[in-house]
């Protein structure tokens, strides 16, 4: 009887390391991503302070 090789035959320990740590930074990105966002509208709000108190708009 001539048996074939399952799917989960050929992979290493390393695969599944490196799926667990790509799964963390997904998440991690996913759940900071407001935090992102605001600090981009807090910057330009920085910025754009700053240029009209020296004069510049």
């Amino acid at each position: 009887m001539v048996m074939q090789k399952n799917n989960m035959h050929d992979t290493d320990t390393f695969e599944f390391f490196k799926y667990i740590i790509k799964m963390w930074i997904a998440v991690w990105l996913v759940s900071h991503a407001f935090e992102f966002s605001m600090a981009i509208f807090d910057v330009a709000q920085h910025i754009k302070r700053w240029y009209t108190v020296n004069g510049y708009l």
